[in-house]
């Protein structure tokens, strides 16, 4: 009994201080953010009511980041004296590592909520609050299992952290919602490094999370201070750089997609507004107002925001969601075998796309119109023509040397090798005039001719390395090699039309409408009907005033199914369930079978909600 308790008493006092230190913390930042509620407004630091992209209806102490910054580096520094000798954080010369950057950072975010920055000024300083970060050794050492060399690791890790800034700083637009993202990025890499065996760094993360816990106390909604610049840039700077301490510790060709997926929503919001501003400037080039710098209303809270009618609790908890659900995904990634690193971004790009293709409205319109409007026909089969050999002849390569790895073959001249094993499935490629084929609209019969040559590219091949003096390869090896070159040339001239089919859908589909627009549900599934939508999608006037939301039919085979992009969302007798999921102002008959009293119940139905029923119609007349 005695020496259970003494074990229990040794474990408690080893591991007391992952508890202790981040309670203490939490006390600590928020002790200091009340202090800060009532000291920053008179040294003039306040968000004032300006409209416009900002949403807070009333003055709001602005600069609550002092006090995350402050609370974080007393935890730190403190933490070297609380914790035992093998849990020390990084040690006081590793600390003021840590912590160095910050006295760039911290005066430059006081002065910017103070007086405001020029943002040119304000990035070179984030760039050199990095190069320091770099110098003193808290950099990216390896990419994707490739070693960096000086120059590679310093471009690398500038842009890395000067992105996880920026990424923070654009998403603190809603009550609550930097401080709670970045706390759940911080507990994720936090426990990873813990299940690592990384207790230093894992606590340090603990602490960090801790910070924004106290700070949440006096920014939820209704907020009364906000973090500003200040806090932003110090959250988007720390996750960034204890990042790259994660990526580090996990010894596997995945691992960079872990502090990814960690920080994913703020990642994932600024790669969209990249993609937003610079499409819409492609779209209006004629408009000075218009840059990739132009601070809009389209980030994702202000989308949720509108979506959930200025719900900022509601939009702040859906946005926690989606960050836990990355941070799980992250989580995932880091136990997968070193040998299955194609799964971890698999994973990563599952959980993105499905978000990207929730959310990405705009971004995907405004490609879609691009698609359809800016790039013509024969320019865009030419740019196609000219990237298709290109691609070919890396496929190649990259497929021999995967093959060769994966067979065990060890060649004494790579490069020998590989020119007499790729030139004579490049020569079949090129012999086979695909590179004449316009694959936006290839027939099924262009994709088999493509595969025969391959074939007989590989056969060739084969055949040549069994001659003397060859660098010989098994039949294995090419087998594989060919397998690889079919999946990524016929995956990427697939992939082509398919996305461009799925833009054009996505611009006839017209997400884009506003409150303002009426919605109309069209019934029957006929040729009426397809050219029905095309006539709405044609007419400016009717395309600003009307959204289709989808397709009915007495069928019910045809239920959930699509016709010229959009859903049949049931049968005649779904309308009630269809009018309380998306309420509709038109009803669009353009099929007439429909029985007396189905007819009967369908007006009662429009004269009940206040749907207008149109009927459409078109006869075919001889000449």
């Amino acid at each position: 009994m005695i020496n259970l308790l003494h074990i229990c008493w040794k474990m408690l006092a080893n591991w007391s201080v992952f508890l202790l230190l981040p309670v203490l913390t939490v006390i600590l930042a928020a002790a200091l953010t009340r202090l800060c509620v009532f000291a920053l407004p008179k040294v003039g630091l306040v968000a004032k009511v300006t409209g416009g992209r900002h949403i807070h209806t009333r003055e709001v102490a602005l600069g609550g980041g002092v006090a995350m910054i402050l609370a974080f580096c007393i935890a730190v520094l403190c933490s070297s004296f609380l914790a035992p000798s093998r849990f020390l954080p990084i040690g006081t010369p590793e600390a003021a590592k840590l912590l160095i950057p910050l006295l760039i950072l911290l005066p430059t975010g006081i002065i910017d909520d103070r007086w405001g920055i020029p943002a040119k000024i304000k990035l070179a300083l984030q760039i050199l609050a990095a190069l320091v970060c770099w110098s003193l050794g808290i950099r990216f050492t390896s990419i994707l299992g490739f070693h960096c060399n000086t120059f590679f690791s310093l471009v690398i890790t500038v842009f890395w952290i000067t992105a996880v800034i920026n990424a923070f700083n654009l998403i603190d637009g809603v009550d609550g919602l930097a401080s709670g993202v970045a706390g759940i990025s911080a507990v994720c890499l936090g426990g990873i490094l813990m299940l690592k065996n990384s207790h230093p760094h894992a606590l340090v993360m603990f602490c960090l999370a801790a910070c924004c816990l106290g700070f949440l106390r006096y920014n939820m909604h209704p907020a009364r201070i906000f973090m500003g610049d200040t806090g932003s840039m110090f959250l988007g700077y720390s996750l960034g750089a204890l990042g790259i301490i994660t990526c580090t510790k996990i010894a596997t060709v995945s691992a960079i997609v872990v502090p990814i997926l960690a920080c994913g929503i703020p990642i994932l919001d600024t790669s969209l507004a990249i993609w937003r501003r610079v499409t819409y400037k492609m779209l209006h080039r004629d408009d000075p107002n218009v840059g990739i710098m132009s601070a809009d209303r389209h980030h994702l809270h202000h989308r949720l925001l509108s979506f959930f009618e200025n719900n900022q609790p509601r939009t702040v908890h859906v946005i926690y969601l989606l960050a836990a659900v990355l941070a799980v995904v992250a989580v995932i990634c880091t136990y997968l075998p070193r040998h299955l690193p194609w799964l971890a971004f698999f994973l990563a790009l599952i959980a993105f796309s499905l978000v990207v293709h929730r959310l990405a409205v705009i971004e995907l319109w405004n490609s879609s119109e691009l698609i359809c409007n800016g790039f013509s026909l024969s320019r865009t089969g030419l740019i196609l023509n000219l990237v298709h050999p290109l691609w070919d002849l890396g496929i190649l390569v990259f497929a021999f040397l995967l093959s060769a790895k994966h067979s065990h073959f060890s060649g004494r001249n790579d490069l020998y090798m590989l020119l007499h094993w790729v030139t004579p499935v490049f020569i079949a490629l090129i012999l086979s005039r695909n590179y004449h084929i316009f694959w936006n609209h290839a027939s099924i019969e262009d994709y088999f001719h493509i595969l025969l040559y391959l074939a007989v590219g590989f056969a060739a091949a084969w055949l040549l390395a069994q001659l003397p003096r060859v660098p010989r390869g098994n039949s294995d090896l090419f087998f594989t090699a060919y397998a690889f070159t079919t999946l990524g040339i016929m995956g990427e001239r697939l992939f082509i039309p398919w996305i461009r089919s799925s833009l054009i859908k996505y611009r006839h589909r017209n997400h884009l409408a506003t409150d303002n627009t009426a919605g109309v549900l069209v019934y029957g599934i006929c040729p009426a009907g397809r050219t029905y939508i095309r006539e709405n999608i044609n007419s400016r006037v009717r395309n600003g005033s009307e959204h289709i939301i989808g397709f009915i039919d007495r069928d019910k085979t045809y239920t959930h199914g699509y016709c010229v992009g959009y859903k049949v969302l049931g049968d005649i007798n779904a309308l009630v369930q269809i009018h309380r999921r998306t309420p509709f102002q038109k009803l669009a008959l353009c099929k007439f079978d429909l029985s007396g009293e189905e007819m009967k119940k369908t007006q009662a139905f429009c004269n009940d909600h206040k749907v207008t029923i149109v009927c459409y119609t078109y006869r075919e007349e001889t000449l």
